[in-house]
């Protein structure tokens, strides 16, 4: 194998790793720091437990109040939560 061959396949693995690693890396925080966060009035945060309440991550699925926590995001300006 060539040496420029070696190292495509080197860059090649490592982007992988890290493309596969992503989901890890970009993960919110436990459900309860969001749950503190969010009843502080942080707008991420209460878009974030939106998404856990919306899609039953971490918590029962209670649509309610996945929309009262995007309603919530969204007067603060969170732009996720404007797109919801």
């Amino acid at each position: 194998m060539s040496h420029l061959n070696h190292r495509w396949l080197v860059v090649f693995a490592v982007t992988l790793a890290l493309f596969l690693s992503l989901p890890l890396i970009l993960a919110p925080q436990n459900g309860e720091e969001i749950t503190k966060q969010a009843e502080q009035g942080n707008a991420e945060a209460q878009f974030n437990l939106g998404v856990l309440y919306a899609n039953g991550e971490s918590v029962k699925r209670d649509t309610p109040t996945a929309y009262a926590l995007f309603l919530l995001a969204t007067q603060q300006g969170d732009e996720k939560a404007k797109k919801v």
